[in-house]
């Protein structure tokens, strides 16, 4: 084979796979729905009288700035609620009915 094809597929391959896409859809996300019971505060959030950590540089960091305190949300962790290394990457609000 050539060098250009040889080089072409070297690429190729580092490029698929180095992918990010592919490793974040094979991680495992936890949902937790609840009334927020204390207001956010810096980079942890109080769903139904339990506190979380919000992870640095995760959308939940901009997303906790529009949540007040009674709010209902569905937040989502990067491991079970019960988990010490549980955090937060994203806040959703529950419609009011």
């Amino acid at each position: 084979m050539s060098k250009k094809i040889l080089m072409t597929a070297a690429v190729a391959l580092a490029v698929l796979g180095l992918h990010p896409g592919r490793a974040l859809a094979n991680r495992l996300l936890y949902p937790v729905t609840g009334k927020v019971t204390a207001t956010p505060v810096g980079h942890q959030i109080t769903i139904n009288g339990r506190t979380y950590r919000i992870m640095h540089g995760s959308a939940a960091v901009r997303q906790a700035q529009q949540i007040l305190q009674g709010d209902a949300v569905q937040v989502v962790l990067t491991a079970p609620a019960g988990s010490k290394t549980a955090k937060v990457v994203a806040i959703h609000a529950v419609p009011r009915r």
